[in-house]
């Protein structure tokens, strides 16, 4: 059976959750934010990026090559600490309630950009995504921080 890169995502998203019960768990030593920060945050990016697909799902692909891009998608990888996230993409409320909040947001949002035939994800630092490629960037960042996450409950 061929899984979907929509699929690949619901899965990290559903793990995501399945670790929230560890929300309220610190390790200074890998991240100062707490376990909940990150999944919160990860949602958020989920969020904001579906509703920004959506936004621009009618508009054609402005997709000039930025080479941050291509490199982004080469490595899929995003190093630690080198990146500071938007304001609008940092949890200031990631109770449990929250977090709850948000997946099954993030979950709507997902399958609501599946049925999407164009668009693009106007992203600050590696500028204009197009439709094809924002599941594998939305899989790249939850990803990330859900190896930070593993790191802090370990």
């Amino acid at each position: 059976m061929l899984v979907s890169s929509y699929q690949k995502l619901k899965i990290l998203v559903n793990e995501l959750h399945c670790i929230s019960s560890s929300a309220q768990r610190r390790s200074i030593a890998v991240s100062e934010a707490s376990v909940g920060w990150h999944i919160a945050h990860s949602y958020l990016v989920i969020v904001k990026s579906c509703e920004n697909l959506l936004g621009n799902a009618s508009r054609p692909s402005q997709n000039p090559k930025w080479l941050r891009q291509e490199i982004f998608f080469i490595l899929r990888r995003i190093p630690r600490n080198k990146i500071k996230a938007p304001e609008f993409v940092i949890p200031t409320d990631y109770s449990e309630k929250e977090i709850n909040r948000l997946y099954h947001k993030a979950i709507s949002l997902i399958e609501q950009i599946e049925k999407l035939k164009s668009g693009y994800l106007s992203h600050p630092f590696l500028g204009p995504i197009k439709l094809r490629r924002v599941p594998l960037f939305l899989r790249i960042h939850t990803a990330h921080h859900l190896q930070i996450i593993r790191e802090m409950i370990k």
